[in-house]
Parts: C-alpha cells; sequence; structure tokens
C-alpha cells in the first residue's frame, strides 16, 4: 500500500501537543554540537521536533525543557543521540 495522493503528513507540537499537517509547524534539530537548530526546510538530517508557528508554543519552548524531554523520547526509541539525555541544549531564545 502506498502513498495516494490525498496523504497529509501529520505532526505533534511538543509544546501544546496538538496535532496538524506537517506543513503548518515549525521543525527543530539538534547539531552535533547539541545546539538546536530551526529547521526553515524542513530537510535537515537526524530527528527533529515540531512546534506550532505561534507565539504561545514558541514562547513554551525558551526554557528548553519540552524540547529536552522530546528529544529524550526520541532517544529511547533508538536514535542514537545521546546529547539530549545529557541535557546539553542550548542557543534556542524562541526566536527564530
Amino acid at each position: 500500500m502506498g502513498k495516494g495522493k490525498g496523504h497529509v503528513p501529520v505532526r505533534t507540537c511538543v509544546s501544546c501537543m496538538a496535532k496538524r499537517r506537517k506543513q503548518d509547524l515549525a521543525r527543530f534539530v539538534l547539531n552535533a554540537e547539541g545546539r538546536l537548530i530551526f529547521d526553515e526546510a524542513s530537510s535537515m538530517k537526524g530527528r527533529g521536533v515540531y512546534t506550532c508557528k505561534t507565539g504561545n508554543c514558541m514562547d513554551g519552548l525558551k526554557n528548553g525543557r519540552k524540547i529536552l524531554r522530546a528529544f529524550q523520547r526520541l532517544s529511547t526509541k533508538g536514535s542514537g543521540r545521546g546529547s539530549a539525555e545529557q541535557g546539553r541544549i542550548g542557543g534556542f531564545n524562541g526566536k527564530s
């Protein structure tokens, strides 16, 4: 069974937990140094987390706990990225 023309990818916002179309969310990834990077084109390699593009959800990420928790969940699923487990997320101020 392949993906038909009607397939719409859905992702969950790590801030408010709302399910939305992938194109309606902003994607973030961790680089090799464990710094959070905004993936504007949604094409960077590695595991990513998604958040709504609204101010409330973006502001909720400023303290880093929600993103850290999301990447910890991903790493327990076998992503192989240990930097989130070590709590080294930095460089994100909620604005991109």
